[in-house]
């Protein structure tokens, strides 16, 4: 999928020109535009404090690029062409999980090797005679299992992605990688000593307070042990319904015996 290879392609391209933390800010605007190209495709109709919510992260997201230490605007231009690539994936895998009905291997088993195809389209002209003056392949058979790990491990990261999107929607899986997104931000301060000013930092704040009003707004736990309940009050209600329909069938069937002897006993008086 062109989709799937070009958010790898420019996600990765932006890290030479936007620092790690920063680029971890920018992602929060993700589900502003995943949620727009839901509602483009008629995949998702948003309430309104849904709309605010995802509203709050965009503000923030503007907020804390407007802080920028280092900003670059070819940089910050690739991260956003990776992050509407995307939205664009995500409303694919929606549709084809969601309304389609595929299950988990079957999304993926669509997906990889399109993905793959375009990947290879796009290294052949832009990454080929690089790969070959560096020994590419040679780094990669010096250290396989390190290779074997890190493929196994984005196997099960696609695979558990995917039924996140299943179970609820694109939108809410963006959103609750918000999270994920902060400890990044704090790891990647500490570890690789990227400067994060007091302006990035409120504004990721507010990014970050309007993930919780989206989890509010989207019912939160409650939500889920309402559905839990409902699907543990299903089976008792489809016994109680068999046991209504068997007392119907008990009953039509004695009116019925009662109607045939009925007639029988006016035969025999006719007789």
């Amino acid at each position: 999928m062109c989709a799937q290879a070009a958010t790898l392609g420019f996600g990765n391209l932006a890290y030479l020109y936007l620092s790690v933390s920063f680029i971890q800010i920018l992602k929060a605007a993700t589900p502003v535009l995943t949620m727009l190209v839901l509602v483009a495709a008629r995949l998702e109709k948003p309430s309104t404090p849904v709309t605010v919510a995802v509203s709050i992260i965009a503000v923030g997201t503007a907020i804390a690029s407007w802080g920028e230490l280092a900003f670059s605007v070819l940089g910050f231009v690739i991260m956003l062409t990776s992050e509407c690539c995307e939205a664009c994936k995500l409303a694919a895998i929606q549709y084809l999980l969601g309304n389609m009905k595929l299950g988990l291997i079957e999304g993926m088993y669509y997906f990889t090797p399109a993905g793959f195809v375009w990947m290879v389209f796009f290294i052949l002209p832009l990454e080929l005679s690089r790969m070959r003056d560096e020994n590419a392949m040679g780094i990669v058979l010096a250290n396989p299992m390190a290779f074997i790990l890190a493929a196994t491990l984005g196997f099960f990261v696609n695979l558990l992605s995917y039924g996140v999107i299943q179970t609820t929607s694109s939108l809410t899986f963006k959103v609750l990688g918000q999270l994920k997104n902060v400890g990044v931000v704090g790891i990647s301060t500490v570890l690789f000593g990227n400067l994060v000013s007091g302006i990035q930092a409120f504004g990721y704040t507010v990014s970050i307070v309007g993930f919780f009003l989206y989890n509010k707004a989207k019912g939160g736990p409650q939500a889920v042990q309402a559905l839990a309940a409902d699907k543990a009050d299903g089976p008792a209600e489809d016994g109680e319904g068999k046991k209504r329909d068997s007392m119907l069938v008990r009953t039509s069937a004695s009116a019925g015996h009662v109607r045939n002897g009925s007639s029988s006993d006016i035969d025999g008086e006719k007789v």
